[in-house]
């Protein structure tokens, strides 16, 4: 898994908060210009949600 940050991720894209295969899917949402932070949501469960910077170091796969 590759190293990136949550603003250079494009829309939609999954990637996990932790470097582990088991770890839990997120997909990128919307950035919200109050809070100046991006929405992310679980692959599994859209109703759980979290407000992460910009700048939080995220894991992708490598395919994308």
């Amino acid at each position: 898994m590759k190293t990136t940050k949550v603003k250079d991720l494009r829309a939609g894209q999954l990637f996990k908060l932790r470097d582990n295969e088991n770890a839990q899917d997120w997909v990128k949402g919307y950035y919200d210009r109050k809070t100046k932070k991006y929405e992310c949501y679980k692959f599994d469960d859209v109703n759980h949600e979290i407000f992460l910077d910009g700048t939080r170091e995220v894991f992708t796969d490598d395919y994308e």
